[in-house]
């Protein structure tokens, strides 16, 4: 995981713990990994419908990651 492990551990608790609609993670130097994280919480949540992921330093590789959690999820826009 990049440096942002504090910021999305206390992420995934506040998203399972809460009925969040909208994430706002812009600028927040996440990376690969944390997306991967990111897409395996969001799995089983039917609550989220935005999330924002401007300005961090996600790779080819995170957004194919990315694009294949949406292909599977019908919440988010």
């Amino acid at each position: 995981m990049s440096g942002t492990a504090y910021d999305i551990e206390s992420f995934l608790r506040i998203l399972h713990d809460n009925a969040l609609t909208n994430i706002e993670l812009s600028d927040k130097n996440i990376g690969d990994g944390d997306v991967h994280i990111l897409c395996e919480a969001l799995v089983n949540n039917d609550n989220v419908t935005e999330i924002n992921l401007a300005r961090n330093k996600i790779s080819d590789v995170g957004v194919s990651t990315l694009a294949e959690y949406l292909r599977h999820n019908s919440t988010l826009k």
